[in-house]
């Protein structure tokens, strides 16, 4: 397979995972690398043009995630420990807690009663 079609299997394979859902950029490089034998330079090139026409981006992952906690009554800490572990950057995924504007109160009181009676 030559170079050049090895890199759009591989890009067309990231694109297919990103249509179905969104994943951290960490997330997205473990996936094509267990499936493409890609160099650091081709992947870190591959995703950086992902990132460019905004098929991947760690900010709109993190926020999906945290709404999908969120509903799930799930409070920041824990979200936020998660993401970290998904390779998301501390920053990225402070940004995306302030940017969702949730009433974690709220929810503290709502999985207390659920939970508690």
């Amino acid at each position: 397979m030559s170079e050049c079609s090895h890199m759009q299997a591989a890009y067309n394979y990231a694109v297919s995972l990103l249509a179905k859902r969104d994943y951290s950029r960490y997330a997205l490089a473990r996936k094509i690398v267990a499936h493409h034998q890609l160099a650091d330079d081709e992947l870190a090139s591959l995703l950086d043009n992902l990132e460019a026409q905004n098929y991947l981006s760690d900010s709109r992952c993190a926020q999906g995630y945290i709404r999908n906690c969120y509903d799930k009554g799930r409070g920041p800490r824990y979200i936020q420990h998660k993401l970290q572990q998904k390779g998301i950057n501390a920053v990225v995924v402070d940004a995306a807690l302030a940017k969702c504007e949730l009433d974690w109160d709220k929810l503290a009181q709502e999985v207390a009663v659920k939970k508690f009676g």
